[in-house]
C-alpha cells in the first residue's frame, strides 16, 4: 500500500472513532457504513448479487465479482496471438513517457477471428519488462476497444 493509501486508511479510522456513522434506516450510531446490526438482520437484497462469469448467486464477492469456483478456475483460453502488432515501432530506450506513448499509439490490433472469444472476457496481459507502462496501456486500450472485459497487466520486471 502506498504512503497516501496508508495515511487515508488511518485518517479514516480516526474519523470513524470521532464521528461514528449513523444507520441509514433507524438513525442509531453504528460502526459500519450503511445499516446497524439490528436493522441489517432483517434486510434482504432485492436480488442476489450474481457471479459475472457463470451467474451463480454470490455469498461474498471475490475480486472482479466472481464466485469462488470461477475465481479459482484456470484460464480456459490461452491465445498468445490474440494481440498483434500492426508494424514495428522504434526502440523505446531513452524516450520520455510522452514519446513512448506516441511511439506505441495505434500499434496493436486484434484479428477478427479472436473477437468472439474475447467478447466480455477478462484478459491478463503478460510482458517481460515495464518502464513507463505505455506499451501495456496501448495494448489494454486495444483489447478494451475490441470488446474484452477487464484487462490486468502482469510483468516480470519493473524499471525504476
Amino acid at each position: 500500500m502506498s504512503l497516501a493509501g496508508t495515511m487515508r486508511y488511518f485518517i479514516g479510522l480516526a474519523t470513524d472513532q470521532l464521528l461514528p456513522h449513523q444507520c441509514l434506516l433507524c438513525g442509531r450510531f453504528c460502526f459500519d457504513r450503511g445499516v446497524c446490526a439490528a436493522c441489517g438482520d432483517g434486510a434482504w437484497p432485492i436480488s442476489a448479487p450474481l457471479c459475472h462469469r457463470c451467474g451463480r448467486p454470490l455469498a461474498h464477492a471475490l475480486p472482479d465479482h466472481l464466485c469462488g469456483q470461477c475465481w479459482l478456475a484456470p484460464a480456459d483460453t490461452f491465445a498468445p496471438n490474440m494481440l498483434q502488432r500492426r508494424h514495428h515501432n522504434k526502440n523505446q530506450a531513452g524516450l520520455s513517457h510522452l514519446q513512448r506513448k506516441k511511439n506505441v499509439a495505434g500499434i496493436f490490433s486484434v484479428p477478427s477471428k479472436y473477437r468472439d472469444i474475447l467478447s466480455g472476457r477478462p484478459v491478463i496481459l503478460v510482458d517481460d519488462v515495464m518502464a513507463s507502462g505505455a506499451t501495456l496501456a496501448a495494448a489494454a486500450r486495444c483489447l478494451l476497444a475490441a470488446g474484452s472485459g477487464p484487462v490486468k497487466g502482469l510483468v516480470v520486471a519493473r524499471v525504476l
